[in-house]
Formats: structure tokens, sequence, C-alpha cells
């Protein structure tokens, strides 16, 4: 049995590695590639974002946010990743 992900949130800076190369890592697995990637990080540079961005991430969020804001952000990249999956099961 594999696992099955709906969506990764993920820091820059993880206490075992850095959220970039984890990000790259799952972009380019078969079975994690089209799980939506937010970054959640204190890093607020722009070119920390647009590393994130590039890498495949859908959102960077900096911190601290508000968590309706997090919420309404992860269910708006749940809401599009289930609108994808039930365009491609219909045609």
């Amino acid at each position: 049995d594999q696992a099955e992900y709906d969506l990764f949130l993920l820091d820059v800076t993880l206490p075992d590695g850095d959220g970039y190369q984890l990000c790259a890592q799952l972009k380019a697995m078969a079975r994690t590639k089209d799980v939506p990637i937010i970054f959640l990080s204190a890093k607020k540079e722009v070119s920390d974002k647009v590393i994130g961005f590039s890498l495949g991430a859908e959102d960077y969020i900096v911190k601290p946010c508000a968590p309706l804001e997090l919420k309404a952000r992860v269910d708006s990249k749940l809401r599009s990743r289930a609108k994808k999956e039930s365009l491609s099961f219909q045609g």
C-alpha cells in the first residue's frame, strides 16, 4: 500500500534537511509530482519565494500568518486539485 497525499505543507528550514530539496524530490517522483505544495516559512525575501515557485510550489506563505488565511489557502488548493481530477476523469 502506498500512501496518497492531498497536499504537502513544507517549511524551507526543516530540522533534518532543506525544504527546497524535498520539494524538488517530491515534484520529481511520479507518485507525488501532481500533489500541491505550499511553503509556510519565516523566510520572506522575494528570492526565497521565487525559489519555491520555481521548484513547483503552488503557494508560499510567510509566517507568522493568520490561521484562517492558511486554512483558506489550503482549501483553495484542495478545491483546485479536486476540480482538475474531476476534469481528467471526464475526458
